[in-house]
């Protein structure tokens, strides 16, 4: 067995190496084995070779089929490659959700047609009917055939394989095939359920599941076919939906069933009264659920465990930081432990850092810092505080004796002499003071000005800010302040449904905008300008054109197609 597994060893390497493109010649010969029975213990079973007119040499067979495990063994040690170090999606990407695609359709004198957001037309096929893609599949009508393809435009269930198809929106298809059988099906062609009474029910044409009803079972499937539960039909009973952020919620029979579609995974299930979803935080790790007919009863999913919080009636949204959770309604502010036990109420006057270190204004209208979960240092009646949480460099922003500075956990001054500070430092490291009042200017976390522009009035946007001058002129900066544009525009529109990309439209005049994107590289980052922008899209967007039809333009600026006059 020793010589054996030494073989396989040999090959296994000889295959790498051929894989690689690294050929060496081995040129001591493996010993043969000797015996009938112990080849038949060590090697694989052979093909079956009866119609083979030509009989090979035995030893021909046994080093083909070590090659071929070697190569099995190859691909398998590639695959687990590919998933050990595959890198996870970030479930804050709009692409991590199965409701993105590349691909789009466009309509146009009474046909549509599909392309990417390069401008790339994918098929030359013209297209009557169509669904959304959910999953990145969807179905597609010419004449009275039906298809199923894929965000690439490859067919995946190719026309007059059936008769009739219903889309629901959530990824899953009834159809009918040509001998009038129905069947649930998804967008790749898979079928996961037949019958004659299918009855899909779904929340909305937004979401990634629905609940399918055959004989006296529902069956809830996400967008990808996984079941996600089985639950029995009972009489006078009607199901209930909710959707937010691809989770799912059904209410049925005094149960609420909580799931993500994206994961197919069933999250939480309690009896009693109708709940829906309130919020989800940012990294989707947090459910807010609220009672459908009580705005002050909640419950909270976080990592799969189901928290109750009924009894504290000032929950209204969900801020994180360093795994603390506080709900408030604006007028005070809930701190939460890891097991959602109110731990403290606050002023929502606040600047936190998390459970033990934070900074409040108190009672008497003075500011408190608590530092490793103690009073550190009290300022005057009538102190000033920045609130927010703190996303970088953990300094407060605090107001002592008619000036602003900041401030470290631990009370300590860091740097500053300001008249006022707008923001704490963001994720883009920056922070707006100013030293009269009135005009205002960006500085980094050691108190350095980023450039000499200075404005009255500045919001914050993921990669970019947008500000004004003393006329009420927009302009707009980029994530380290730099300006991408001057002063010269009326109003400023953020258009976040743009995917991988940070579009700005500004308004010069009337019907006369010019287009941004903050993210791009500096010398692209006017996309167009000077046009009658219409609407914008998670891959394009458009501008009314002379003759009264649109121009679809890419985020780099390429102008792709022009429709007919509406």
């Amino acid at each position: 067995m020793r010589k054996v597994r030494a073989f396989i060893v040999r090959k296994f390497c000889d295959t790498m190496k051929k894989i690689s493109g690294v050929y060496m010649v081995d040129k001591k010969k493996p010993e043969e084995d000797k015996t009938k029975t112990q080849t038949q213990k060590t090697t694989p079973s052979k093909p079956d070779l009866k119609e083979k007119k030509v009989k090979e040499d035995k030893s021909s067979h046994k080093s083909l089929l070590f090659g071929i495990l070697g190569g099995v063994l190859a691909l398998i040690l590639i695959v687990v490659a590919i998933i050990v170090f595959r890198k996870t999606p970030d479930p804050r990407d709009p692409k991590s959700s199965p409701v993105y695609t590349n691909a789009f359709f466009i309509y146009n004198d009474g046909k549509y047609t599909l392309w990417n957001s390069e401008g790339k037309r994918l098929t030359d096929e013209e297209y009557n009917d169509k669904s959304s893609f959910v999953g990145g599949y969807a179905y597609v009508r010419k004449g009275s055939e039906y298809a199923l393809i894929n965000d690439m435009g490859k067919t995946m269930l190719d026309y007059g394989q059936i008769s009739s198809i219903k889309d629901y929106g959530a990824g899953l298809y009834v159809v009918n095939d040509n001998n009038g059988t129905q069947l649930l099906m998804l967008g790749n062609g898979k079928i996961l359920l037949s019958g004659d009474d299918l009855d899909l029910d779904y929340p909305s044409n937004t979401a990634t599941f629905g609940a399918v009803k055959t004989g006296d079972t529902y069956y809830i499937f996400s967008y990808a076919g996984v079941l996600m539960a089985e639950v029995k039909a009972v009489e006078d009973q009607t199901m209930h939906f909710s959707s937010k952020d691809d989770f799912g919620l059904i209410y049925y029979n005094g149960w609420n069933l909580v799931f993500d579609n994206r994961s197919g995974k069933q999250l939480s299930a309690f009896e009693g009264k109708r709940f829906s979803f309130d919020s989800v935080s940012e990294d989707r790790s947090t459910i807010l659920l609220d009672e459908y007919d009580n705005s002050e009863s909640y419950k909270v999913i976080h990592d799969g465990r189901l928290f109750d919080l009924n009894g504290n009636t000032n929950y209204g949204m969900i801020r994180n930081s360093n795994n603390v959770v506080g709900f408030d309604d604006y007028d005070e502010l809930s701190l939460l432990n890891e097991n959602y036990e109110v731990v403290k109420t606050l002023s929502s006057d606040l600047a936190l850092k998390d459970l033990a270190n934070y900074a409040v204004i108190n009672e008497d209208n003075a500011v408190d810092v608590y530092y490793r979960g103690e009073i550190v240092r009290t300022f005057s009646k009538n102190a000033g505080l920045v609130s927010g949480l703190l996303q970088y460099n953990d300094l407060y922003a605090i107001k002592d004796e008619g000036k602003y500075g900041f401030y470290k956990l631990d009370g300590s001054f860091a740097f500053g002499n300001y008249a006022d500070i707008r923001s704490l430092f963001d994720k883009n490291h920056l922070a707006s003071v100013s030293e009269d009042g009135e005009n205002y200017y960006l500085i980094d976390a050691t108190g350095n000005r980023v450039n000499d522009l200075t404005y009255r009035r500045f919001y914050s946007y993921d990669h970019s800010y947008v500000v004004y001058d003393k006329d009420n002129k927009r302009a707009i900066l980029d994530d380290k302040g730099a300006p991408i544009t001057g002063f010269d525009y009326s109003e400023a529109y953020n258009r976040s449904v743009a995917v991988d990309h940070e579009i700005w439209s500004l308004k010069r005049e009337s019907n006369n905008y010019d287009v941004v994107d903050a993210t791009a590289p500096i010398d692209h980052r006017m996309i167009i300008s000077g046009v009658n922008v219409y609407d914008f899209y998670a891959n394009y967007f458009t501008v009314k054109n002379e003759e009264g039809g649109y121009d679809y333009y890419t985020y780099k600026g390429i102008k792709f197609f022009a429709s007919a006059k509406k």
